[in-house]
């Protein structure tokens, strides 16, 4: 179950007392699922055929399964903050990012958008992020890989390298990453002239 959860939302990275911790927390929320159907000594008396113990199985491990999913889905849009946050009291939870790096390369709608990246010697790298990208999510490295990169023409507008095959960025290099909105790059050019 946790496993899935992380698939869905990446949270940071955890010590082992902390994955201990936080699996016997879902072990218990996921055996309390479960505990109507096994305090029925009716039920119990019921499971004695291999099929309703195979069923039995695979309907255990599916509950977890779709829990896990469910609680991922509910970090990573923060459904616990919403709730909270429209009380006639408004409780204020943190996020459940750690950082910003790890906010924004989480959401769904990070993908197809052209992004630059401000490097630490004054240089400037343009690219497109999207599904063939990767943004690390390792703590201490922080590193991107950018499937395509453009250069600027003379007038402003982004025109591809020929033969680009993506771009890697050092962690220790990266100083800021402007992301834009749209998947033209001619939005692009009205965005940053307006």
């Amino acid at each position: 179950m946790m496993e899935c959860c992380n698939c869905v939302y990446k949270s940071d990275a955890l010590s082992e007392k902390e994955k201990m911790v936080r699996g016997i927390s879902y072990s218990l929320l996921l055996s309390m699922v479960w505990i109507p159907f096994y305090a029925d000594p009716e039920n119990i008396q019921k499971i004695t055929s291999y099929k309703v113990l195979l069923t039995t199985f695979f309907l255990s491990h599916l509950v977890a399964l779709l829990l896990g999913i469910f609680i991922g889905c509910a970090k990573k849009n923060c459904w616990a903050r919403k709730v909270f946050s429209h009380l006639p009291k408004p409780i204020y939870l943190l996020h459940p990012a750690p950082t910003a790096w790890d906010y924004q390369f989480s959401k769904e709608d990070v993908a197809n958008k052209y992004v630059e990246v401000g490097l630490k010697n004054g240089k400037i790298i343009k690219g497109y992020f999207s599904y063939q990208s990767f943004a690390s999510s390792d703590r201490d490295y922080r590193d991107l890989y950018l499937e395509t990169f453009h250069r600027t023409t003379c007038f402003g507008k982004w025109e591809d390298v020929p033969c680009n095959a993506g771009i890697w960025i050092n962690p220790d290099s990266i100083q800021y990453i402007k992301f834009y909105k749209g998947s033209d790059q001619n939005e692009i050019l009205e965005q940053k002239t307006t």
